[in-house]
């Protein structure tokens, strides 16, 4: 008489698969989570060079730099709105300014601009 051989997975290998998907999901999920920090931190850079360029465009007009205001009055010069990121104009004259803004999800994360750099990801009082 012939025996049957039964094939199965065992409790053992049952829990060494679950353990392996587990360390998996661990390891890929905190890179999922900071996919949104990423793209506020984009946002916030692409609004300062947009606010760069409207300086600009106003120290051409009048030979200095805005720094009187809100940065709502340079939307004649060709600053856009960018929902949830602020700016502050922390200091202009007539040579040099340096403005900073953040985004409304993390207040603390400041960036700033001054002419001729780049956007750093640092307040205008560490340049």
């Amino acid at each position: 008489m012939m025996r049957k051989s039964v094939h199965g997975v065992t409790l053992v290998e049952l829990l060494v698969v679950i353990i392996v998907i587990g360390i998996l999901f661990a390891v890929v999920t905190p890179g999922i989570r900071s996919g949104g920090d990423i793209t506020d931190d984009a946002s916030v850079q692409a609004a300062l060079i947009n606010a760069g360029q409207a300086q600009e465009r106003y120290a051409l007009k009048y030979n200095t730099y805005y720094r009187n205001g809100s940065p709502e009055n340079l939307e004649a010069f060709g600053l856009g709105e960018t929902p949830n990121v602020s700016f502050s104009f922390v200091s202009a004259d007539a040579s040099t300014y340096c403005m900073q803004a953040h985004h409304s999800s993390d207040p603390g994360s400041l960036f700033s601009l001054v002419p001729g750099e780049n956007v750093l990801g640092v307040p205008c009082s560490a340049r």
